[in-house]
């Protein structure tokens, strides 16, 4: 099972809308906003176009109220590069209802791409 599979199940449940945002540059596939399930659904697919994800670990939750913020790490080789690289990242959720409604994902882009 790759790393990522379980969130993409969960997502899939929330509402019919969403704003879903990685905020990394644009030349990275899965990078930018989505608005709809079918949008989320691609930055799933988009993702190991771009990286191959061999670690990836929620380490910390931070609850406010309906925002969730994770810390986390992850190990990753750039598909382009080949090049392997560790990052930590930020999550930022908002849930209403049980449900995602915003997401924002930030990560060491520099790490991805410095030598």
């Amino acid at each position: 099972m790759h790393p990522l599979d379980h969130h993409e199940s969960r997502i899939r449940t929330g509402l019919p809308v969403v704003d879903w945002e990685c905020v990394a540059p644009a030349t990275l596939p899965y990078a930018g906003r989505r608005r709809t399930h079918e949008e989320v659904a691609n930055f799933f697919e988009d993702l190991p176009k771009a990286d191959d994800i061999h670690a990836f670990e929620p380490r910390e939750f931070i609850e406010a109220g309906e925002h969730v913020t994770v810390l986390g790490w992850e190990k990753t080789t750039a598909v382009e590069t080949k090049k392997l690289f560790e990052t930590e990242w930020v999550h930022v959720f908002t849930v209403k209802s049980g449900k995602i409604t915003r997401w924002r994902g930030l990560f060491n882009t520099a790490a991805r791409y410095d030598s």
